[in-house]
């Protein structure tokens, strides 16, 4: 039994590494072989081109000590797993790309759920939709300005979308697809 569950645990921890690979590789830039990646995320059961919202989780989440972050990291793993997500670290921050359009609702949740865990407020900027490999980074850099723009705003603790900032969510995001600022979808919301 015992050798069972160690076979267990660590058939999950690769699968975890993977997931956290595969995630780091669509947001790095330059993009690389959308096919490839595409392949890789189907055999993780990961559909690209379906619409993902991509989270970035303030440093708040994150303590000094080195078990706190893994516990981080591995709530953010099996969060983002049980939903058909990736999740990674990445440059401090730990990052979930989640399938869904409402990039708002996923910030909140992730922050109402991950301040539980770690026992303290837990802040989480989020964008999107995003379809396909090549807009993933994009997204994730409109992420991380929507969660700067949370702890400049005095919000630390809360989760919120770029679109969700008005005004501030139109300069930190709302790019289109040809990289420009989406006036139209500002004005709409």
């Amino acid at each position: 039994t015992a050798l069972l569950l160690l076979f267990r645990r660590t058939v999950a921890e690769a699968e975890g590494r993977a997931r956290g690979e595969l995630l780091d590789d669509l947001i790095a830039r330059p993009l690389r072989d959308a096919d490839a990646l595409r392949s890789r995320a189907r055999r993780l059961g990961v559909d690209l081109d379906a619409p993902h919202v991509l989270v970035a989780v303030g440093d708040d989440a994150i303590a000094a000590t080195g078990s706190a972050r893994q516990r981080v990291l591995s709530w953010a793993t099996t969060y983002a797993s049980t939903r058909g997500g990736l999740a990674a670290a990445r440059d401090g921050r730990v990052v979930l790309m989640l399938p869904g359009q409402d990039a708002g609702a996923s910030a909140r949740a992730v922050a109402r759920d991950l301040s539980r865990v770690t026992g303290r407020p837990v802040t989480a900027g989020a964008s999107g939709p995003s379809t396909g490999p090549a807009s993933l980074a994009v997204t994730f850099a409109e992420a991380e300005r929507c969660l700067s723009a949370l702890g400049a705003l005095g919000r630390a603790g809360q989760g919120a979308s770029t679109t969700e900032l008005g005004f501030v969510g139109l300069l930190l995001g709302a790019v289109g697809d040809a990289g420009d600022r989406d006036v139209a979808r500002f004005l709409a919301t």
